[in-house]
């Protein structure tokens, strides 16, 4: 029994097999897989790199059963072919080599599919106004799609999987049955819920049937969420989870049928466990072991649920692709080690929408794990100077002390973090300084010797005798020509405490992307804020769903956001600007200055360069950007010595 987390690391029975412990790897979109549908080397890596990190399940994220009709994400993985066997065999393996099972989460994505041009994607019925745009489902295609479920599962179980997993949630097909707001057929698919639940108790029973008893079959069934029309009511949650287990399955973990996007993939605002409630109204209704998820975090939130009983197991997503090793961390008592996920989305969701692989901010491994095992431990020992101690210079400093070479690192200021010190000044942005936190400890972890109150130049860095110099000294506030700009406050003054905020002021913020709008978000309660952006978009980068929260505020609130704006003068009394021509003043008591960034210490590369140095430049010192270019650029350069 393991001292610490007693319950979470218990043995866990799933049809005729065992977990080792209470831990599932959440399925989530990767995006990973080859051209043609293969598992790939970079999924292999990635998702063995969790198995060996502690996860007792390993669901995979997504594996498709049709193509292109149902594919979620577009260069999803699939189990259509038996070519598609061998590598997801191999991703067995590896998973099975660390003692985890792996479960690929298998689905079809419906009217939500990322299909390839010229192809329609299904509907379960007629999509209203867009009838020409969609191929309604037949009761001949119905048959072909749950014939294809099957397929998928048997070759998993040819692959030497342990299991698949149904998705019958959120908006995917499965659950496009089961909710009335798509369901509007007048078969035996639609009308009663006995009637939209029988194409996915349909897939689950020929499932069954087909892999026998001894192979595991999950469901993710997506049931009631409060306050939304044209779903699914508790009592119907209760019955479909009644329904799932009779049909055969060995465990469901439960999460919503329909609800907004900001409360299926949660932000910064939303509360640890923020989906486990629902769980709670379908707990008791069936035998089969029942899991939660929904930013589930920390281990001591973890034991908590199973110790109360409100679970059986955990899903866990981002947090495990934050940080591989949360469960190792967690059953050695480390839990103060574990690299808190930011729950910001902008690397393991946002990039999936540009056609990116999964990635962090805070974990620059993720998304690389088959590259990094190319790279070979350094034949020669470095010392390794790290000039700058903000995200970026801390990630360089950490990449290179775990290759081995003897790192030191110089900050001018008295402090590390850099921008992120400015960054969790705003609203639910406190888990930021936990994650500053971790990069400072894990420094003094990884015996990185840090030299803070020292200002670099060319004579101070010959005095560490470096063989190499990585160049990560930020970015300052741009400065533009605007007539009276020193009447304004800096954005990064306020996000400081240097400069004291406004209360009951009308506030002009000349700047509206992500920095402005978050200085907005500050100052919105008590004081009268226009923002002023020159582009067509406020927070333009920022992931839709935080951004959804935050123009709900601003509305709520009365902030005015003009875009298309170009100041041209800052007055005692207004700010002058010029839009759609012509030329307009906003009343200003208070005027806050956010007008982007702009790289510092570049100077410095040539003058190293010049004394026979090897420079490399990392983070906003190369470009400025946000965290995901930190910590990725900050690995790279820690890697590539």
């Amino acid at each position: 029994m393991n001292k610490y987390y007693p319950n979470l690391f218990s043995e866990l029975k799933l049809g005729r097999r065992r977990a080792k412990n209470r831990i599932f790897m959440s399925a989530m979109g990767d995006n990973m897989g080859d051209p043609d549908g293969s598992i790939s080397e970079q999924h292999i890596a990635y998702y063995a790199e969790r198995a060996k990190g502690g996860a007792g399940v390993i669901l995979t994220g997504c594996i498709g059963i049709d193509d292109p009709q149902g594919k979620a994400t577009p260069s999803q993985a699939r189990l259509t072919d038996p070519k598609h066997q061998k590598n997801m065999e191999r991703l067995a393996r590896e998973v099975h080599r660390y003692g985890a099972l792996l479960i690929p989460q298998i689905l079809h994505a419906g009217e939500i599919a990322k299909c390839t041009e010229g192809i329609k994607p299904v509907s379960v019925s007629p999509v209203q106004d867009h009838e020409d745009e969609y191929e309604v489902l037949t009761v001949d295609k119905i048959r072909e799609i749950q014939r294809k479920f099957v397929e998928t599962a048997v070759i998993a179980k040819l692959a030497h999987c342990d299991g698949i997993e149904i998705h019958a949630a959120h908006m995917y097909l499965i659950s496009q049955f089961l909710l009335p707001r798509y369901n509007r057929r007048t078969d035996g698919y639609g009308g009663s819920l006995e009637n939209r639940a029988r194409f996915g108790l349909e897939i689950l029973r020929a499932i069954r049937a087909a892999v026998g008893p001894d192979f595991i079959v999950g469901v993710r069934l997506g049931i009631h969420y409060p306050g939304f029309p044209d779903g699914l009511t508790e009592e119907d949650s209760i019955t479909l989870c009644k329904w799932y287990e009779e049909a055969g399955a060995d465990f469901i973990d439960v999460s919503a049928s329909l609800a907004l996007p900001v409360n299926l993939i949660e932000t910064m605002s939303k509360p640890e466990g923020n989906r486990v409630a629902l769980t709670d109204s379908v707990r008791g209704s069936v035998k089969v072991p029942m899991g939660v998820l929904g930013k589930i975090r920390t281990p001591q939130f973890c034991e908590d649920l199973l110790a109360g009983g409100r679970c059986d197991f955990v899903v866990i997503g981002r947090q495990l692709i934050c940080d591989p090793y949360w469960p190792n961390k967690a059953k050695a008592g480390k839990a103060d080690e574990i690299l808190p996920c930011l729950s910001c989305s902008e690397g393991c969701s946002k990039e999936l929408n540009i056609h990116n692989s999964v990635r962090c901010v805070l974990n620059p491994e993720a998304g690389y794990e088959f590259y990094k095992k190319l790279e070979p431990m350094p034949a020669v020992k470095k010392r390794v100077t790290v000039v700058g101690g903000g995200l970026a210079g801390m990630q360089a400093a950490i990449t290179a002390a775990s290759r081995g070479h003897s790192v030191i690192l110089l900050e001018g200021a008295d402090r590390l973090g850099g921008q992120m010190h400015l960054a969790k000044a705003a609203p639910n942005k406190d888990v930021i300084g936990r994650a500053e936190k971790w990069f400072e400890e894990e420094l003094v972890r990884r015996g990185v010797e840090v030299r803070l109150g020292v200002r670099a130049d060319k004579a101070v860095i010959a005095e560490t005798a470096p063989d190499s110099v990585i160049l990560a000294t930020g970015a300052v506030p741009l400065a533009l020509p605007i007539p009276g700009i020193e009447k304004g406050v800096q954005a990064w003054d306020l996000l400081s405490g240097k400069a004291e905020a406004p209360k009951g002021k009308k506030v002009v913020i000349v700047g509206g992307g992500i920095v402005g709008c978050e200085i907005a978000e500050c100052l919105l309660a008590g004081n009268d804020v226009t923002i002023l952006e020159m582009l067509p978009n406020i927070a333009g980068n920022l992931f839709p769903f935080t951004k959804m929260e935050m123009m709900a505020a601003f509305q709520k609130f009365g902030v005015k956001a003009l875009t298309g704006a170009r100041v041209k003068e800052i007055c005692d009394d207004k700010v002058i600007y010029e839009m759609n021509g012509e030329e307009q003043s906003a009343d200003a008591e208070y005027v806050v200055i956010a007008l982007g960034q702009t790289s510092s210490g570049r100077e410095l590369i040539g003058e190293l360069e010049d004394a026979g140095y090897e420079v490399t430049a990392a983070g906003d010192a190369e470009k400025p950007s946000d965290f995901l270019n930190a910590t990725t650029s900050g690995f790279f350069a820690g890697l590539n010595l």
